[in-house]
C-alpha cells in the first residue's frame, strides 16, 4: 500500500507536518500537485505567481527525490484527480494541508468525503496559522472579530510558543515509487504556468523562489535589518522589509519557523531588540488576521463588507484605469510605485496603499480592478490579503480606513521620499508625465461628496 500527500501550499520539507505524517506510515510515499485553474475560477494564480510557483515546484521536486519521494504534477479536477490516484496506484492514506479560500476549503470538504466513503484514512493539517479560525472567536458573543487590534491582542497574550510544531530530521525511510500508468501526468513545463508573455523573465534579477532561500533571507533580516525594521519600513527607499510575503504565501517558509527565529529577541534583555521583534510579529499577526477573515466572510474576495459599498457607488473610466496601471498617473510616487510593480512583480507596502488610494477614492474606481490588477502582477498575490487591503484602503472592508482618510500622494512624498530617492530610481526623467490625471484637491472634495451620498446619509 501507498500513502498520497497532495501539496498545495506547502511547498516545503521542513517543517511540514504533512509531509512528516506521509513518512511516518513506514511505506511508499507518492506526491502530487495539482494545478486546477478551472476550480479557482477567476482567481487562478496570476502570472507572477505563476512564475514563482513553477521555480518553487521546481525545487521542491529536487528536494523531495533527496527523500526518494518523486513528485507527480497533475492537470484537473481536483476531487476527481485524487479519487482516480487513489484507485489505481494502491493508496490507502492521504494527507495535506488545509487552505482557508473559500473555494478550496469546499474543495478539500468534498475531497474527505469521497475518500471517507472507501474507507480511506484521511488527515489533514491546519495550515500553519497561529490559532483555529472557527474556535477563535470573541469571548464576548462568540462571533468573528471584525476589529484588528483586539483580535491581535488576544492572539498575542494566549501564543504559546510550546504548542508551535517543531520539524524532527527527517529520514529517508522509503522506497521511490515510479508511475508509469497514470493519465494526465505532466511535466513542470508541460503545466504552462510561465506566462507566454516573457515579461517574467525579469523577476529571476530580483527574487530567487525556494526553501532554502527563504531561510536566508529570514536570516539576513534579523541579522541586518531587525533593529531598524519599526523606524525604516515606511520609507520605499530604504530596503528594510524581510521581502518574506511570497515565501511565506506558498509555504516554502511556516508563520512557526519564523517566529521561532524570533523568540531568543522577544525574550531577550535587550529592549530595542524585543521590541523590533514584537513589531515585527504584530505585521505577522496582520497577516494571520486576513486569512481569518477570510476563513470567517468568504464573500469578501468579490464583495465589499460594508454593503453601502455597492457598485453604483464607484465610477466606471477604462481609460483612467489603463493610466493607472501604467503608472501614467503624473503622480510621482504612485508612478514609481506602479512602475516597480510591474519591473519586479512587488511593490513597497506604503506606496501600496496611496497606489490604492488614488484608484478607489481619488479617481473613485472600483476596488476590485485594482485587487485583480495587484492579482495579476504581484508575486506574493494572496486572496485573503489582497483583498482585505484593497478594501481596508477603499474605507469598504472590515476595520477598514474611514472613507475620508484619503492619502496625499505629494505629503507622502515629503515625508517618505523626501529626496525622490524612491520615485527618481524607478521613473525615468523622460517618462515623467507633466499633467496628473486628476487633481488631488479637487477630486477629494468629490470623494467625500460621493461618500456622503451614498454612504453617510
Amino acid at each position: 500500500m501507498n500513502t498520497l500527500i497532495w501539496f498545495q501550499r506547502d511547498l516545503r520539507i521542513h517543517n511540514n507536518p504533512s509531509l512528516e505524517w506521509a513518512m511516518s506510515q513506514g511505506k511508499p510515499v507518492i506526491a502530487i500537485y495539482i494545478y486546477s485553474p478551472e476550480e479557482d475560477a477567476a482567481w487562478t494564480e496570476g502570472a507572477a505567481s505563476r512564475w514563482w510557483l513553477h521555480h518553487s515546484l521546481s525545487n521542491l521536486a529536487k528536494s523531495l527525490l533527496d527523500l526518494n519521494i518523486k513528485l507527480y504534477f497533475v492537470k484537473g479536477n481536483s476531487v476527481e484527480t485524487i479519487n482516480t490516484w487513489v484507485k489505481n496506484h494502491n493508496i490507502d492514506s492521504v494527507v495535506w494541508t488545509n487552505r482557508v479560500e473559500p473555494y478550496r476549503a469546499t474543495c478539500e470538504t468534498k475531497i474527505e468525503s469521497v475518500l471517507n466513503k472507501q474507507n480511506i484514512i484521511v488527515k489533514r493539517f491546519s495550515n500553519g496559522l497561529l490559532s483555529s479560525p472557527s474556535d477563535f472567536v470573541t469571548i464576548s458573543n462568540q462571533s468573528a472579530y471584525r476589529v484588528f487590534t483586539p483580535f491581535y491582542r488576544r492572539l498575542r497574550s494566549e501564543l504559546n510558543y510550546s504548542d508551535f510544531y517543531s520539524s524532527s530530521q527527517l529520514i529517508n525511510n522509503t522506497t521511490l515509487t515510479e508511475i508509469t500508468n497514470s493519465k494526465n501526468t505532466y511535466t513542470l513545463n508541460e503545466l504552462a504556468l510561465l506566462d507566454t508573455h516573457n515579461w517574467h523573465s525579469k523577476l529571476h534579477i530580483y527574487w530567487s523562489p525556494g526553501e532554502n532561500i527563504a531561510h536566508e533571507k529570514l536570516d539576513d533580516f534579523i541579522d541586518d535589518k531587525l533593529l531598524s525594521y519599526i523606524s525604516d519600513r515606511d520609507y520605499p527607499s530604504i530596503d528594510a522589509t524581510s521581502a518574506l510575503s511570497p515565501h511565506l504565501h506558498f509555504g516554502e517558509i511556516s508563520l512557526q519557523q519564523i517566529i521561532t527565529a524570533l523568540i531568543p529577541l522577544i525574550q531577550g534583555n535587550k529592549i530595542k531588540h524585543s521590541e523590533a521583534a514584537e513589531g515585527f510579529l504584530r505585521q505577522l499577526i496582520w497577516r494571520e488576521y486576513a486569512q481569518y477573515i477570510m476563513f470567517h466572510f468568504p464573500h469578501t474576495a468579490i464583495k465589499p463588507m460594508n454593503e453601502k459599498y455597492q457598485q453604483d457607488f464607484w465610477k466606471d473610466d477604462d481609460k483612467l484605469l489603463e493610466k493607472w496601471k501604467q503608472g501614467n498617473t503624473g503622480i510621482i510616487l504612485v508612478d514609481a510605485g506602479m512602475k516597480q510593480l510591474w519591473e519586479t512583480g512587488s511593490m513597497h507596502n506604503r506606496v501600496r496603499m496611496l497606489t490604492a488610494s488614488l484608484l478607489t477614492k481619488n479617481i473613485g474606481i472600483n476596488w476590485r480592478h485594482g485587487a485583480q490588477w495587484f492579482w495579476d502582477t504581484l508575486v506574493d498575490a494572496d486572496l485573503a490579503n489582497n483583498s482585505m487591503g484593497w478594501q481596508w484602503v477603499a474605507g469598504c472592508g472590515v476595520d477598514a480606513a474611514p472613507y475620508f482618510r484619503i492619502f496625499n500622494p505629494d505629503t507622502q512624498s515629503k515625508k517618505f521620499d523626501k529626496q525622490n530617492t524612491y520615485s527618481n530610481f524607478w521613473l525615468k526623467s523622460s517618462n515623467l508625465i507633466n499633467e496628473t490625471i486628476v487633481d488631488l484637491g479637487s477630486s477629494r472634495k468629490e470623494a467625500l461628496e460621493r461618500y456622503k451620498t451614498h454612504i453617510k446619509n
